[in-house]
């Protein structure tokens, strides 16, 4: 029981040659295929026959280790294997799962769970209660603050002798899971860079590759726009202070997307001077799964206790530079305040070495969130009406992740307009990204299938031979011989004239 407890995520780098190359869209698809789900299962598979380090119990069996039988029987869930790790100091261990239904199907979700056990290690510290409330504070938070941007809640906080639980939307794991760290003991590895595509990649992080599959190099705009679009909510919506800003508080779903979590600390915002005299910045003499992560508090929040949503920006501003620095904070304070006091003064500095890492029209805006003086700091709204993060094809492909939220005739202006634009996106994420989704509402929706037929037909045309009969070809059969209608039948025709064939 013990060693499935303590199974870790881990993405540390592999041992051997350090040869690397640039991850081009024909070795990401060669590197991808090698590693496909198939492969994956089968040797998924013999791992859990061959018996090595106890874990030759089948995945399904981690059920009975992981979830107390009343909450199993609740719940109504099965736990498959561990993804992750989430929160301050990583407390919250994240499972794959799935929730049973009584119509007897099953979804994908995620477990997060608190092993109290852990309090164990703090010794004679009193306020063991205290920590639990903070913990206790996230789900109870999740499950008040509903946005497409915020970790979604399917079922609430519950809370044994033992464990601390809640159930999410499936999830891979948080962004420090990313960086390479699953635990307080583990370290960033270089190769971390893939999560953006804007680095080399080792050919050996298969597994990091699998599950990175879903980004592509434009996406760093788009998961900054979606933090960006969390924050705006919190901060204006909401006139909340989130005061925890942190790769640990960022998820990343099943779907590649974005989620704000860590909701520990949100405060409510008082008045224009925003101070708040309940935060109180990271203290040595708590522990640090109850704290915000001391490398990314803002300077004012940290020295004064002066929290506000333009410290949330400077956090977020952290975050930012951790991706373009190798998963590691220009802080980097190692939990000691001297240390952070000391480096502070030399941030300016650290940003000039890092900043040609970033892309160029963002230099500028992050090294203002960054800003010890508070007043050059951008707000989430201003951060939002960015150049760079308004250009057609990245809010195209924002408004097709979220399409499910509109409207049937939202859907149609919507996709009357995508055809335009689909030939912005790269090629490769044309037809591994915005494809599916295309399908995905032409064979699933009657009412829209004539709006998403010239998208479809649009990007068949624009294909070159080897994407045509690798992505296409298949799909334009299908549409021949499926022709839903003779208004539509034309079209299809002369697209199949026109194809690289």
């Amino acid at each position: 029981m013990e060693a499935f407890r303590r199974t870790r995520l881990s993405f540390r780098k592999s041992s051997g040659s350090n040869t690397s190359r640039r991850l081009s869209v024909a070795g990401f698809q060669a590197e991808h295929e090698q590693a496909s789900p198939a492969s994956s299962r089968r040797a998924d598979h013999e791992h859990e026959r061959s018996g090595s380090n106890g874990l030759a119990k089948r995945k399904e069996d981690l059920t009975d280790y992981i979830i107390p039988p009343n909450l199993r029987d609740q719940f109504a869930l099965s736990c498959s294997s561990q993804r992750g790790s989430s929160g301050s100091d990583n407390a919250w261990s994240i499972y794959a799962a799935r929730q049973n239904e009584s119509s007897g199907t099953s979804t994908n979700c995620s477990l997060f769970i608190f092993e109290k056990r852990l309090l164990e290690k703090l010794g004679k510290f009193r306020k063991k209660e205290s920590i639990l409330q903070v913990l206790r504070n996230e789900p109870l938070q999740l499950g008040r603050l509903k946005h497409q941007r915020i970790l979604t809640l399917i079922r609430g906080f519950e809370e044994t002798t033992e464990q601390l639980i809640f159930v999410s939307e499936p999830v891979v794991g948080s962004l420090s899971n990313f960086f390479g760290v699953t635990s307080s003991q583990d370290h960033p590895f270089p190769e971390m860079e893939v999560i953006l595509g804007i680095y080399q990649v080792s050919s050996r992080h298969v597994d990091l590759i699998r599950i990175c599959a879903r980004v592509w190099r434009h996406d760093s705009r788009l998961f900054y726009l979606q933090i960006t679009d969390a924050l705006r909510f919190l901060h204006s919506t909401q006139e909340l202070m989130h005061c925890n800003i942190s790769p640990q508080s960022i998820i990343i779903n099943s779907n590649g997307q974005w989620k704000l979590a860590g909701l520990n600390f949100v405060e409510q915002i008082i008045d224009t001077t925003k101070t708040s005299p309940k935060f109180l910045g990271y203290n040595p003499k708590y522990p640090r799964l109850c704290q915000p992560d001391l490398d990314y508090v803002a300077p004012e929040a940290q020295i004064h206790q002066s929290m506000s949503p333009l410290a949330d920006m400077f956090s977020f501003g952290m975050v930012i530079c951790a991706i373009h620095h190798r998963g590691r904070s220009l802080i980097n304070a190692d939990n000691n305040i001297q240390t952070y006091m000391r480096i502070l003064p030399e941030l300016p500095e650290k940003y000039r070495g890092i900043s040609d890492k970033l892309p160029k029209s963002l230099v500028e805006p992050v090294r203002k969130m960054i800003s010890e003086d508070v007043r050059e700091r951008p707000t989430s709204q201003l951060f939002a009406l960015l150049k760079i993060f308004n250009e057609p094809a990245l809010l195209s492909y924002e408004g097709l992740l979220t399409l499910d939220t509109r409207s049937l005739n939202q859907k149609k202006e919507f996709f009357n307009r995508f055809a335009k634009v689909i030939s912005d996106f790269p090629p490769y994420i044309r037809y591994t990204k915005v494809l599916p989704h295309l399908k995905k509402w032409y064979y699933g929706s009657p009412e829209l299938a004539p709006f998403v037929l010239p998208s479809i037909l649009t990007a068949i045309h624009i294909s070159e031979t080897d994407d045509f009969q690798h992505y296409l070809a298949d799909l334009l059969r299908e549409l021949l011989v499926e022709s839903k209608s003779l208004q539509v039948s034309p079209q299809i025709f002369t697209a199949f004239l026109s194809t690289p064939w």
